[in-house]
């Protein structure tokens, strides 16, 4: 069981790693990239459909998470060890940042990007919304870096061997 425990966690944090790389560095930049831009138009098209794309990985990460939480607690249940606090600090740290992508960061971008493209707005509430868009867009590429910090970390220590005591209590019997 615990064996399928530890496969779990590995497949999981191996998707999880994967996913957020590949969006960070190959997905979402390729929204911003001159043959997107002439492919969609200047119209902000390009944008919007990495914000659709956006809500999709923030989508996967929070699912990943959680499946590396619940994997966390039940070999913590299986096996009657205490939970490894690194792990434990990182997985909440980046189910936090998961979240705050999820709920706050990918919506708000969302609703600015709609009011700096829309042609019923005034000039000012356009090069407000142009501003708010760029700070979160800001925000989200450093939520992103640390969470292939984050989750490269904890890929690492899901990977590694079970700690094995150093000296073992068991005598040998001839």
């Amino acid at each position: 069981m615990i064996t399928f425990l530890r496969l779990v966690g590995a497949l999981n944090a191996a998707i999880w790693l994967g996913s957020v790389v590949f969006f960070t560095l190959v997905v979402w930049p390729a929204f911003d990239s001159e043959i997107m831009l002439s492919l969609l138009g200047s119209g902000g098209h390009a944008q919007l459909a990495g914000l659709i794309v956006m809500e999709r990985f923030f989508t996967v990460t929070l699912a990943c998470s959680l499946i590396a939480v619940f994997q966390l607690g039940v070999e913590w249940l299986y096996t009657g060890k205490p939970v490894n606090k690194p792990n434990l600090y990182v997985l909440v740290a980046t189910l936090a940042l998961c979240l705050l992508g999820w709920m706050v960061l990918q919506p708000n971008m969302t609703e600015e990007h709609a009011v700096r493209t829309s042609k019923s707005r005034t000039l000012e509430e356009r090069q407000e919304a142009h501003r708010s868009y760029q700070i979160l867009f800001g925000v989200t590429q450093a939520t992103t870096l640390l969470l292939i910090a984050g989750v490269g970390f904890y890929s690492w220590r899901i990977i590694q061997p079970p700690a094995q005591p150093r000296f073992t209590s068991s005598r040998f019997r001839s």
